[in-house]
């Protein structure tokens, strides 16, 4: 079993807490949980910074986004495709994405900043996300 953030791909689930010891990862007993990563993938705040950002797999990009402490992104529906708080701009690694479903569609037209990189952070899954990917927070509206 590979150790916490040494691999790629895996990461312990209670790698930030004190339920991990790695290399052992059991120390309270609760038997060793490992959570497949998405890609890294670059995002660029609304004043320009650049951070890298990994998530689990089956995370959004919208909580991959705000766990890494990236204020820009409200989310104030909390991922639920209500709000369009999350909108983003997909500046690279589009190709790897399903197109955006009715809902999304809809809420990105409520915005003024629409452009054709546009999508909703919350509507995207790490697992889709690709090498190379950058995201930009889009304004907000």
């Amino acid at each position: 079993m590979p150790a916490c953030r040494a691999d790629m791909a895996f990461r312990c689930r209670w790698a930030e807490s004190s339920r991990c010891s790695a290399p052992s990862h059991d120390r309270l007993g609760v038997g060793i949980f490992y959570q497949p990563l998405g890609a890294p993938f670059e995002v660029i705040t609304r004043d320009g910074e650049r951070l890298d950002v990994e998530g689990a797999a089956d995370a959004s990009v919208m909580e991959a986004i705000r766990d890494a402490g990236v204020d820009d992104l409200r989310a104030m529906c909390g991922g639920c495709c209500s709000c369009a708080t999350c909108h983003v701009y997909v500046e690279a690694g589009r190709e790897n994405l399903p197109p955006p479903g009715p809902d999304e569609d809809d809420l990105l037209d409520s915005s003024a900043w629409r452009t054709d990189q546009s999508r909703l952070s919350c509507q995207l899954a790490m697992r889709d996300i690709g090498p190379g990917c950058r995201i930009r927070i889009a304004p907000e509206d």
